[in-house]
């Protein structure tokens, strides 16, 4: 191998680890983003539970 291919060789692998490393950041914010959205979704619907039992037992009384 020649100094040329060598250095596009080594130029090439630093764009695709950059790349990957890019890859693995943004999966990593969209799992963290969809927990969040999980968590939320759990809490409204845990609030909501909270609110039909407390107006069931308004309506009751």
């Amino acid at each position: 191998m020649n100094d040329h291919t060598r250095s596009a060789r080594a130029k090439a692998d630093a764009e695709f680890e950059k790349l990957q490393s890019q890859a693995r950041a943004r999966e990593k914010t969209l799992s963290e983003r969809e927990t969040q959205i999980q968590a939320r979704d759990d809490n409204t619907a845990r609030l909501k539970g909270l609110r039909l039992a407390r107006d069931e037992a308004d309506r009751t009384s």
